[in-house]
């Protein structure tokens, strides 16, 4: 059930009233002229749609079986005509959807470019299905690193990750890269953990702090990367420089 206790946390989309199978969800005005959602709890199932349509609790709504089209589609347009050359049109045409169901999920299509973060995390979970468990945390990080970096590098447009990194300086919603909702945070700050509580890394930093230095390492590069317009190899750079920055998780900090 979506509960609101700071109007700041709100954008008013309407989302959640939209959704809502029982119509448990009313807006209501306030003195301002701004409507935010009231729940009537005698009406409400705890079916959690609101929820997960929200875009203040989930960047993306990805989980939705309407909007992850439209991200797939809006990538593939990028990737193939361009970010500036790609209308909202035509995002809608080939997801097979309509412009109200396009406008139920995503502002317009800068708000797709924060999507970019769900179509990494969705490389993640690909690549849980295929690691090697028996791999040393040392050894998962340089695989998981080496893949994603890979793929960005041969399908991921570079303008539109300098695009993804400009906006998030800028935005004032939530920051996608940074959401530590993601599968990219939890998944490898449980790596961090495991390292430490087998005395492969050096407990002389925590897990959260370890997946900082991780986490800053990749933004680094692929700012880097983007600056320089590729002109050099993203994934042959990052398999130099990595095994550098793990050592120290080995050798402590």
């Amino acid at each position: 059930m979506i509960s609101i206790n700071d109007k700041a946390n709100c954008t008013g989309c309407g989302a959640c009233y939209s959704i809502c199978p029982k119509k448990a969800i009313t807006l209501k005005e306030d003195f301002s002229g701004f409507k935010y959602p009231t729940v009537n709890v005698d009406k409400c199932v705890n079916c959690n749609l609101c929820e997960k349509v929200c875009p203040e609790i989930n960047t993306v709504c990805t989980d939705n079986s309407y909007a992850e089209p439209i991200v797939k589609a809006a990538w593939n347009l990028f990737f193939k005509n361009g970010y500036e050359d790609t209308t909202v049109e035509d995002i809608i045409a080939a997801s097979k959807t309509s412009k109200g169901t396009f406008y139920h999920y995503f502002k317009g299509k800068e708000a797709l470019l924060n999507s970019l973060s769900y179509l990494f995390d969705q490389k993640y979970e690909d690549l849980a299905a295929v690691i090697d468990p028996n791999l040393s945390c040392y050894d998962k990080l340089l695989f998981l690193n080496h893949e994603l970096f890979y793929m960005i590098e041969t399908s991921v447009d570079i303008h539109l990750l300098a695009y993804l990194y400009s906006s998030q300086l800028v935005t004032k919603d939530k920051k996608s890269l940074s959401d530590k909702k993601r599968i990219y945070f939890k998944w490898l700050t449980e790596i961090m953990e495991e390292g430490l509580k087998s005395g492969e890394f050096k407990n002389t930093s925590t897990a959260s702090e370890l997946m900082e230095i991780y986490a800053m390492y990749e933004r680094a590069l692929l700012y880097d990367w983007a600056l320089f317009k590729g002109k050099f190899s993203l994934t042959e750079r990052t398999d130099k420089l990595l095994p550098h920055v793990l050592q120290t998780f080995v050798d402590g900090l």
